[in-house]
């Protein structure tokens, strides 16, 4: 074979990244002065379409996949990771991870003990530190965690846990094996940090869930999240219906008021909450209540703190702000602020008691 052929073959076997629209990064190009700037431009743009790669598993393949191999290394505790590709072979030592890793372990003690294999998918991402000037990879293992169970609680007959996803929070339901709800909770995370942040406040609510519920040995039922519908709904339908519940109930909440988890109405007649009020956590309103702005003082509306329980009957009026675990008599009519732990009724005048000097 001659050298030429030899040398296109050489160049063949190379594996060269494919990259889309770099038609933008060519010589004729006249936004880059020198060689130098298209090429760090051409890298960039190169490098930020190929930050990452995903290694499929297989239930067929040895070990759970075709390419890698993971191993744990006890006394260390990590893992080290093996990649074989044409011919060559890669090595990743001290691997580890802060996450599911006795999932792995199991899934790894299955597969070398177990007829059928589990599947192992690893994913390697490259990311760049600001602060240490420097490309760093991050490598995730995805296994079937379902695999690594050997047993899970599907029985109701101790009852279950209840958990409904709610912006800012998950609120949580206790419920006997009588059908009745014996403890009610709300879990709050994060959603204002960053998307990392966010993502770890909310397994750490989960993991508080599932802790509770496996000290009740109970299971947890979670509502049946559909985006689509939910990003579908349509407003006037919603409208439609809310109306017809006030109409039946003779009373008036509107759509978009403000009211946080835990809100229990016993008697819904003739209960009239303002949209611009806001509503706090785990407050308990009766029948005959008036939440709502008054015209001839103040525009505004109340704004109910968490724990508060308002009586049958009771009028709040105005641009004032109700505090934490108020107790509110029944007919009491407040048109000013109510500091926290306070009870309020009404017979010939207001009294204001305070809960935590009683």
């Amino acid at each position: 074979m001659s050298n030429n052929k030899k040398g296109k073959l050489n160049k063949l076997q190379k594996i060269k990244p494919i990259t889309f629209r770099t038609n933008l990064l060519n010589k004729s190009n006249s936004i880059f002065k020198t060689r130098k700037e298209r090429i760090k431009a051409k890298t960039a743009f190169r490098d930020s379409k190929y930050d990452k790669f995903l290694i499929s598993g297989r239930c067929d393949a040895k070990c759970g996949n075709y390419i890698l191999k993971l191993t744990h290394i006890p006394k260390t505790n990590d893992f080290d990771i093996t990649i074989s590709f044409l011919s060559k072979e890669i090595s990743l030592s001290h691997i580890d991870f802060p996450y599911q890793k006795e999932a792995i372990k199991n899934i790894l003690l299955k597969n070398t003990n177990d007829f059928k294999m589990h599947p192992i998918c690893l994913g390697i991402i490259r990311k760049y530190d600001k602060l240490r000037n420097k490309y760093y990879y991050q490598i995730k293992v995805s296994i079937d965690l379902e695999a690594t169970k050997s047993y899970i609680n599907e029985d109701i007959s101790t009852g279950i846990i209840g958990m409904d996803f709610n912006y800012k929070h998950l609120d949580i339901t206790e419920i006997d094996k009588y059908g009745n709800i014996i403890n009610y909770f709300t879990i709050n995370y994060d959603v204002n940090g960053t998307s990392h942040q966010n993502a770890l406040s909310l397994r750490e609510a989960l993991n508080e869930v599932f802790t509770y519920a496996n000290s009740k040995h109970k299971c947890v039922v979670i509502e049946d999240l559909d985006l689509i519908k939910t990003k579908n709904k349509n407003n006037k339908f919603r409208n439609v219906i809310n109306k017809i519940v006030c109409i039946i109930n003779s009373c008036e909440i509107p759509l978009g008021t403000k009211i946080e988890g835990g809100l229990r109405m016993p008697h819904f007649n003739g209960i009239i909450i303002n949209k611009d009020s806001i509503i706090g956590k785990n407050c308990t309103i009766y029948q005959q209540v008036t939440i709502g702005s008054n015209e001839l003082k103040s525009q505004g509306a109340p704004i109910i703190g968490d724990n508060v329980y308002i009586g049958a009957g009771a009028k709040i009026l105005g641009n004032i702000t109700i505090g934490n675990n108020v107790r509110i008599g029944s007919n009491a009519v407040i048109v000013k602020d109510i500091p926290d732990n306070s009870t309020v009724y009404s017979k010939s005048e207001i009294v204001i008691r305070n809960n935590s000097h009683a």
